[in-house]
This record gives structure tokens, C-alpha cells and sequence, in this order.
């Protein structure tokens, strides 16, 4: 069956991150820290945001290409924006310096900002209800 598109353009404008602990951090302490120091951190300092969800790879039930074992990032990070006005505040904000100091030093606490991917989004979805 064909997956058919769901009409109507996309509202939300997406930031996707990739992030990884600090060796020496374990995924569980990464987690921790992650959830109930940062998350709220970021929260009170981005207004903006409309969707601030982190997704913990479970390894358990991942499948790796031939020669890998593990997972190099430890968070996909989505941030969503209701508009291009919020997305503008996102980036006004995290590039103030004061601003960036007090994150920069938050994530020196359990993250590896070498490492940190992030990308704009454009989400597409798809109809799956059976006709």
C-alpha cells in the first residue's frame, strides 16, 4: 500500500541534535544530569520553544551495520518552533554570549560539545489510516 502524504505545509520549523557524554559519564548519568539539570536549564532560557523532547537510544534492540557495536551519540535532541519568528528568538539567544556561557558551562557538566551535531529540519508525515 502507498503511504500518501498528509496535506497542508509544514508548520513547525526543527532543530535535531546529536549528543554524546563525556567519557568517563555512563548513559545513565548522562540521562540523569540530561533530565533534571539541563532540560530545565534550557527551558527557562529558550521561551521559544514549542517541542523540547530527548530521545535516548535503547541499544538493547539496536541493529548495527557489519564491524559496528554501539551507538556514537547518546541523545537525538528535537527542538521545534511554532514559526520562523520563534526560531529567531532561538538563535538570538543561544548567541549571546552571556547566554552561551551559562549553557556552555552547564553541558561541560556531562556532554561533549566536540561531538554535537545538530541540523534545520523539514518535516514531512505521512497518512498512514487505512482507506
Amino acid at each position: 500500500m502507498p503511504v500518501r502524504a498528509i496535506a497542508g505545509p509544514t508548520t513547525m520549523i526543527k532543530v535535531m541534535v546529536l549528543l554524546s557524554r563525556l567519557p568517563g559519564v555512563t548513559r545513565e548519568e548522562f540521562k540523569a544530569y540530561y533530565e533534571t539539570k539541563h532540560a530545565p536549564l534550557i527551558a527557562s532560557l529558550i521561551p521559544s520553544l514549542a517541542v523540547y523532547r530527548r530521545n535516548y537510544p535503547d541499544v538493547r534492540d539496536a541493529r548495527f551495520p557489519s564491524g559496528m557495536n554501539d551507538v556514537n551519540f547518546d541523545s537525538v535532541t528535537e527542538l521545534a518552533f511554532t514559526d520562523r519568528a520563534g526560531f529567531d528568538a532561538f538563535k538570538r539567544i543561544t548567541s549571546d554570549p552571556e547566554t552561551l556561557k551559562i549553557i556552555r558551562a552547564d553541558e561541560a557538566n556531562f556532554l561533549d560539545h566536540t561531538k554535537t551535531h545538530w541540523f534545520v529540519m523539514e518535516e514531512h508525515s505521512s497518512d498512514l489510516a487505512k482507506p
